[in-house]
């Protein structure tokens, strides 16, 4: 668990990976603040931003749309303004 100013995000995963239509995006978040979700490419330009509030502590599950994507690989940048954490997909 990475806490920072009591606000931590962990255990990011993202499947299935590689991913064709809907990329499941799972974090656990310790507090009820906003957190931002950006999608990137690999030189760092924004493709897809999402703003989710969490309703509750604990494990966040989210379906994400990335059919519209070209092929490629990309970040998922998970970012509650505390502490970010972003792993690497790949779009078939």
């Amino acid at each position: 668990e990475v806490v920072l100013n009591g606000k931590s995000i962990v255990d990011l995963k993202l499947y299935p990976n590689p991913v064709r239509r809907k990329m499941n995006i799972e974090f656990f978040a310790a507090s009820l603040d906003q957190i931002q979700i950006n999608i990137t490419g690999l030189n760092g330009t924004l493709v897809q931003q999402i703003i989710h509030e969490p309703q509750d502590i604990g494990t966040q599950e989210l379906k994400i749309d990335v059919s519209q994507l070209s092929v490629g690989s990309y970040f998922v940048v998970v970012d509650n303004g505390a502490y970010k954490d972003q792993k690497q997909f790949v779009k078939k």
